[in-house]
C-alpha cells in the first residue's frame, strides 16, 4: 500500500473501531466479562494512539501525513480513553465511581495514574484548535508537551491494573515508555530545523 494512503486507512479503522466497540458494549450490556474485554480493548487502542502521537516524527517516513493529523488522532485517542474509563466503571466497579475505594491499594494507585493521564489529555484536546493556538501563543507548545507524561502514566496505569493482560502487552508497554523517554530527550537536545510549516488541514498538534 502506498504510504500516503496508509494514514487515511488507519484513521478510518480507528474511528470505526471506536464506534464499533461502543455498539458492541451496548448489545451485551449485562455481560460484565464481555464488557471488561471491551474496556481492555479500548485501553489498548488508546495506548496505540498515544504511541503514534509520541512517535509521530520518527514515523514520518512511513506515515508522512501523521504529524499533520495529530489533532484527529489526539481526539480519537481521548475518545478511546474516555470510553475505556466509562466501561471500566460500568463493568468492573459495578457502575459506581466510589467502587475504587474497595479495591486493593495497588489497583487504586494504578487507576489513579490512569485518571491523571486522562486529565492531562483533556487540556490538549480542548486547545487542539487553531483559535486556541493563536490565543495561547508560545505557551501552547509548552502545554502540548504534556503528551509525554500522559503517555508514560498511561503505560504505568496499564502495568498497575492490567491483571488480565498478556505479558506481551506489558512488554510492549515498557517499549513505549522507553521510546517516549528517548524521543523526549532527542527533541529537547535537537535544535528545530528551519523548515516551512505543514500544509495539512491543522497544526502539528500532539492532541
Amino acid at each position: 500500500m502506498n504510504s500516503k494512503h496508509l494514514w487515511p486507512v488507519l484513521s478510518i479503522l480507528l474511528g470505526v473501531s471506536w464506534l464499533g466497540l461502543i455498539v458492541a458494549d451496548g448489545f451485551y450490556a449485562a455481560d460484565h466479562r464481555w464488557g471488561q474485554g471491551i474496556s481492555e480493548t479500548q485501553g489498548h487502542l488508546a495506548l496505540l494512539g498515544l504511541a503514534l502521537l509520541v512517535l509521530a516524527r520518527p514515523l514520518r517516513p512511513w506515515l508522512p501525513q501523521l504529524p499533520q493529523e495529530r489533532r484527529w488522532l489526539g481526539l480519537t485517542t481521548l475518545g478511546f480513553a474516555l470510553t475505556h474509563t466509562l466501561s471500566t466503571v460500568k463493568h468492573s466497579l459495578g457502575g459506581r465511581w466510589d467502587g475504587v475505594l474497595f479495591l486493593e491499594p495497588n489497583l487504586q494507585l494504578g487507576l489513579g495514574l490512569g485518571a491523571v493521564s486522562l486529565g492531562l489529555l483533556l487540556p490538549l484536546a480542548l486547545t487542539s484548535f487553531d483559535k486556541a493556538r493563536r490565543a495561547l501563543g508560545p505557551f501552547w507548545q509548552k502545554l502540548h508537551w504534556l503528551i509525554f507524561p500522559a503517555a508514560i502514566l498511561a503505560v504505568l496505569h496499564t502495568l498497575g491494573t492490567g491483571v488480565h493482560y498478556l505479558n506481551l502487552v506489558n512488554g510492549a508497554g515498557l517499549v513505549v515508555v522507553g521510546l517516549a523517554v528517548g524521543w523526549l530527550r532527542w527533541a529537547l537536545l535537537t535544535p528545530p530545523a528551519n523548515s516551512p510549516p505543514p500544509t495539512g488541514p491543522g497544526p502539528q498538534n500532539p492532541a
